[in-house]
């Protein structure tokens, strides 16, 4: 699992990444 996690964080901030450009998106529209 110690190589899972890594991935897991990864995964967490493209998610947050993403989120956050959508709702910024969806503020200037």
């Amino acid at each position: 699992q110690a190589v899972t996690k890594p991935l897991d964080l990864t995964r967490a901030s493209k998610i947050m990444f993403v989120l956050q450009i959508g709702s910024l998106s969806q503020t200037d529209s």
